[in-house]
């Protein structure tokens, strides 16, 4: 992956290259946990913006996502995701779209999920926290985590011993979320004695 990011970058100008493959190389080093270094990630940010009207909503926000994952979102950009005109975009998309029933809900959880990262973590960009009510009326999808069977079984001794050390199952809470609809496993509630 750092020799594509090198092969990118050692063009004469790296940002005549469309924004659609230099978005798979980044989604490809988000995916296995490889951090790009900045002068590629600004490049993404460069064509991201520059190509913002011709690619899908859902590319847009994954990528744009995956740059705020890596602190390197710019305030242009994100007042160009968070402007009228772009969602009008998302809003022609979401009727025009043939799968009516799941890229709605894939492209309004995937604006949440940026919301939710923009919020979080450039507060100085302002960008209000605008899902609650889609957050409440798809609590139970956002907030359950699929596990494996090795998982149950390490919650439950988790669980098991929470309860031994707090005193019962009155002191914590399980399946919870955050204000920002975060899934929490676990959380310890203290009474007046601590």
């Amino acid at each position: 992956l750092d020799c594509l990011v090198q092969f990118f970058l050692s063009r004469p100008d790296p940002l005549e290259v469309h924004t659609d493959m230099v978005g798979k190389l980044v989604s490809y080093c988000y995916d296995t946990g490889n951090r790009p270094e900045q002068k590629f990630l600004d490049v993404v940010g460069q064509g991201l913006l520059r190509d913002i009207d011709s690619l899908p909503g859902v590319l847009t926000l994954q990528l744009a996502h995956i740059l705020c994952t890596y602190y390197s979102i710019s305030k242009p950009l994100v007042s160009a995701l968070f402007s009228n005109e772009f969602m009008g975009k998302l809003d022609s998309e979401m009727e025009m779209s043939s799968d009516r029933k799941h890229y709605p809900k894939l492209l309004r959880k995937h604006l949440m999920e940026l919301n939710r990262a923009v919020v979080l973590r450039n507060p100085e960009f302002g960008v209000p926290w605008f899902h609650s009510k889609f957050c409440q009326e798809n609590r139970k999808e956002l907030t359950t985590i699929r596990r494996s069977l090795e998982s149950i079984s390490l919650k439950e001794e988790v669980s098991e011993q929470l309860h031994a050390l707090t005193g019962g199952w009155r002191f914590v809470k399980e399946d919870s979320h955050s204000e920002y609809y975060n899934p929490i496993d676990f959380e310890v509630h203290y009474d007046e004695r601590g």
